[in-house]
This record gives structure tokens, C-alpha cells and sequence, in this order.
């Protein structure tokens, strides 16, 4: 269980305003809005790299502010990210990105079974030895998901995963997120302002509009709200 209570952070001038909300474990949750709604600054608290003014933020029954550090840890052992950019390094082989964490957590090893294991879990093969700047947008994609998954996470992030990908890339990207959603017991966290694709398959909808929840339910719940702005999401993805 994902639970956050009474969450606010303010730099200045309020960013998040008493956000509450909770999903179980093993379900997909979209987390839409326009820019500047809040969505980076929820996502990098839920992650704990932000600390709030006040609130509390329960991941795995884990509070991830107040527990004793090496709770803490577990916890955040136990999730990867998809940033936005990738956060690929040239100067490092796709062998390299993605046994990273791997190295980080138990020191420099030959873990060129993970990295293959992983790269056909996302459908890329024999490409251990390129360097990232020999790969297309999608394929530096899909490392990069390699890499968030190459620690088997109980949850993952995927922050604005399709974008600056044309069409067709999207749509594999999205696919790729789905399958491995239906196919792993992952919690999955989807940090989108594109929900064409992602709310097929997604359990719970999240919106924030300027620092506030606007809207939290299931996927029946926001197709059937008269939420003007969901009205408006769902028409410019096709769904109404």
C-alpha cells in the first residue's frame, strides 16, 4: 500500500496543497496534469528526495521520512525510476548503464547474465557492447527501463516516459509498460500528461491541477466524472 496523508510542500510559495491519497500494492496508478501542477515535486517526495513542511508518506507501511534509516533504505532499495531524460551515460556501454545499480549495491561484479536477462525482458538483443550514442530514442528508452528494472523492484516510476518519442515509438514504449505491468507483481507509478495508451491499462487516475488533487479514483470513476478538464484529456486522447 502506497498511502500519502495530509501532504504539503512549499517552497515559498505553495507547490503541494494537503495532498491524501492511497492504492494497493501491485496496481497501476497515472498521475496526470498540466505542467506546474505539482507532478515532479509529488513524484520526488514519494521517492524522498524531497522532504515535506508536513504530511506523511507510507511506502510499504514504511514511513519514509520518520522511520529509522535503515528502513528507510530497504524501501528505497526496492524502487526503481525511469527518469524522464533517460539519465543514460554516454561515456558508459549499455552494459555499464544498466549493471550500474547493480555495482552501487553489491560491488563490481560480472553481471552479464542480469544485463542480458533484462535487455530481452524489454526486447533488446546482443547490444551489451554498444555505447548509448549508437542507439535510436527508443532503444535508449528501453535501456533505460532495463536499467530501472535491473534490480527487481517492488515499485517503479516511470516519470513522462513517451517523451520527445515520435508516435510509433510511443505506442512500443507503451506496450512495453503494459506488458511488464500485467506480467511482474509490481506496484507502477506512471507520471504522464499524454494518458492516450496508459489508461488502458491503468488501475487508478491521480490528477492534480495547481498543487491540489483534482481528482483521485478508478479508471470507471474518471470516464464517468463531468470533470471538464478530464473531458478534456479524454477527448485529445481519442477516448470520447
Amino acid at each position: 500500500m502506497v498511502t500519502i496523508e495530509n501532504l504539503i510542500i512549499d517552497f515559498d510559495n505553495a507547490v503541494l496543497k494537503d495532498i491524501s491519497f492511497s492504492f494497493p500494492d501491485n496496481s497501476v496508478l497515472l498521475i496526470i496534469g498540466r505542467s506546474g501542477s505539482g507532478k515532479t515535486v509529488l513524484m520526488k517526495s514519494m521517492l524522498g528526495l524531497i522532504k515535506p513542511d508536513s504530511g506523511n508518506i507510507s511506502i510499504m507501511d514504511v514511513d519514509i521520512n520518520t522511520a529509522p534509516k535503515r528502513e528507510i533504505r530497504k524501501v528505497k532499495s526496492s524502487i526503481g525510476v525511469l527518469f524522464q531524460n533517460n539519465a543514460l551515460f554516454d561515456s558508459m556501454s549499455v552494459y555499464e548503464n544498466i549493471a550500474l545499480p547493480l555495482i552501487y549495491n553489491r560491488g563490481n561484479e560480472d553481471y552479464s547474465e542480469n544485463v542480458i536477462e533484462i535487455l530481452e525482458t524489454v526486447h533488446l538483443m546482443n547490444i551489451s557492447d554498444k555505447q548509448i550514442h549508437e542507439l535510436s530514442g527508443g532503444m535508449m528508452k528501453r535501456v533505460a527501463i532495463a536499467r530501472a528494472l535491473i534490480t527487481e523492484p517492488d515499485i517503479i516510476f516511470y516519470d513522462e516516459p513517451i517523451t520527445g518519442l515520435d508516435p510509433i515509438t510511443s505506442e512500443t514504449i507503451i506496450k512495453l509498460i503494459k506488458e511488464l505491468s500485467n506480467s511482474e507483481k509490481r506496484t507502477t507509478i506512471i507520471i504522464t500528461h499524454d494518458i492516450k495508451g496508459f489508461l488502458d491499462f491503468a488501475d487508478f487516475i491521480l490528477m492534480l491541477d495547481n498543487g491540489n488533487v483534482d481528482f483521485f479514483g478508478n479508471k470507471n470513476e474518471f470516464m464517468k466524472t463531468n470533470n471538464e478538464t478530464i473531458k478534456k484529456y479524454l477527448k485529445s486522447a481519442g477516448y470520447i
